[in-house]
Protein backbone atom coordinates (compact mmCIF):
# COMPACT_ATOMS: atom_id res chain seq x y z
CA UNK A 1 0.00 0.00 0.00
CA UNK A 2 1.48 3.59 -1.06
CA UNK A 3 2.10 6.00 1.29
CA UNK A 4 0.07 9.33 1.70
CA UNK A 5 1.73 12.56 1.39
CA UNK A 6 1.48 13.29 4.94
CA UNK A 7 3.20 9.47 5.72
CA UNK A 8 6.12 10.55 3.03
CA UNK A 9 6.29 13.73 5.00
CA UNK A 10 6.90 11.77 8.45
CA UNK A 11 9.12 9.47 6.84
CA UNK A 12 11.54 12.01 5.46
CA UNK A 13 11.29 13.53 8.66
CA UNK A 14 12.55 10.64 10.42
CA UNK A 15 15.05 9.90 7.46
CA UNK A 16 16.90 13.74 8.49
CA UNK A 17 16.87 13.24 11.96
CA UNK A 18 18.86 9.58 11.71
CA UNK A 19 21.31 11.12 9.26
CA UNK A 20 24.45 12.17 10.99
CA UNK A 21 24.93 15.10 8.03
CA UNK A 22 21.41 16.45 8.73
CA UNK A 23 20.27 15.65 12.16
CA UNK A 24 21.04 19.21 13.37
CA UNK A 25 17.97 20.31 12.08
CA UNK A 26 15.25 17.80 13.83
CA UNK A 27 14.59 21.01 15.69
CA UNK A 28 13.51 23.02 12.80
CA UNK A 29 11.82 19.91 11.33
CA UNK A 30 9.64 20.15 14.83
CA UNK A 31 8.89 23.97 14.44
CA UNK A 32 5.81 24.95 12.91
CA UNK A 33 3.07 23.85 11.45
CA UNK A 34 3.02 21.17 7.63
CA UNK A 35 -0.08 21.45 5.78
CA UNK A 36 -1.12 20.40 2.48
CA UNK A 37 -3.00 21.94 -0.47
CA UNK A 38 -3.13 22.48 -4.47
CA UNK A 39 -3.12 26.03 -4.34
CA UNK A 40 0.99 25.75 -4.72
CA UNK A 41 2.91 24.09 -7.29
CA UNK A 42 5.55 22.62 -5.51
CA UNK A 43 6.37 23.44 -1.81
CA UNK A 44 6.93 26.78 0.57
CA UNK A 45 7.39 28.12 3.69
CA UNK A 46 6.40 31.25 6.06
CA UNK A 47 9.67 31.19 7.75
CA UNK A 48 7.70 28.67 10.33
CA UNK A 49 5.25 26.86 8.77
CA UNK A 50 5.61 24.63 5.39
CA UNK A 51 2.81 23.62 2.97
CA UNK A 52 3.58 21.00 0.37
CA UNK A 53 1.74 19.79 -2.81
CA UNK A 54 0.40 16.88 -2.13
CA UNK A 55 0.92 15.75 -5.79
CA UNK A 56 3.86 17.12 -6.49
CA UNK A 57 5.25 14.84 -3.13
CA UNK A 58 3.76 11.81 -4.55
CA UNK A 59 5.63 13.05 -7.72
CA UNK A 60 8.94 12.75 -6.13
CA UNK A 61 11.51 9.48 -4.77
CA UNK A 62 12.02 9.82 -1.48
CA UNK A 63 15.84 11.30 -1.68
CA UNK A 64 14.00 13.86 -4.05
CA UNK A 65 11.92 14.29 -1.27
CA UNK A 66 14.39 14.67 1.54
CA UNK A 67 15.93 17.27 -0.70
CA UNK A 68 12.32 19.28 -0.69
CA UNK A 69 11.99 18.71 3.03
CA UNK A 70 15.75 20.34 4.07
CA UNK A 71 15.09 22.79 1.44
CA UNK A 72 11.93 24.31 3.02
CA UNK A 73 13.73 23.56 6.56
CA UNK A 74 17.14 25.74 5.05
CA UNK A 75 15.18 28.80 4.51
CA UNK A 76 13.95 28.57 8.36
CA UNK A 77 17.43 27.91 9.75
CA UNK A 78 18.89 30.54 7.34
CA UNK A 79 15.65 32.97 8.31
CA UNK A 80 15.41 33.71 4.68
CA UNK A 81 11.59 35.28 5.41
CA UNK A 82 12.66 37.44 8.10
CA UNK A 83 15.97 38.65 7.80
CA UNK A 84 15.58 39.49 3.99
CA UNK A 85 12.28 40.99 4.40
CA UNK A 86 12.91 44.42 2.40
CA UNK A 87 14.29 42.49 -0.47
CA UNK A 88 11.19 40.01 -0.48
CA UNK A 89 8.67 43.09 -0.54
CA UNK A 90 11.28 44.90 -3.33
CA UNK A 91 11.49 42.40 -5.64
CA UNK A 92 10.01 38.26 -4.55
CA UNK A 93 11.33 36.68 -7.54
CA UNK A 94 15.02 37.70 -7.35
CA UNK A 95 14.83 37.12 -3.12
CA UNK A 96 13.66 33.82 -4.13
CA UNK A 97 16.30 32.70 -6.35
CA UNK A 98 18.98 34.03 -4.30
CA UNK A 99 17.59 31.87 -1.42
CA UNK A 100 17.36 28.67 -3.07
CA UNK A 101 20.74 29.23 -4.37
CA UNK A 102 21.87 29.68 -1.20
CA UNK A 103 19.84 27.05 0.17
CA UNK A 104 20.60 24.40 -2.32
CA UNK A 105 24.23 24.23 -2.53
CA UNK A 106 24.16 23.72 1.04
CA UNK A 107 22.06 20.83 0.67
CA UNK A 108 24.46 19.61 -2.37
CA UNK A 109 27.46 20.27 -0.20
CA UNK A 110 26.57 18.03 2.72
CA UNK A 111 24.91 15.50 0.60
CA UNK A 112 27.68 14.36 -0.71
CA UNK A 113 29.01 12.86 2.67
CA UNK A 114 24.68 11.65 3.00
CA UNK A 115 23.07 8.50 3.62
CA UNK A 116 19.89 9.82 2.76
Amino acid sequence: MALTSEQRITKSHIAIMRSKEFCMFAGVLSVGKVSFTEDIPTACTNGRDVIYNPEFIKSLDDKELNFVVLHEALHKVYQHMHLWKKLWKDNPMLANMAADYVVNYAIYEADEQSDI
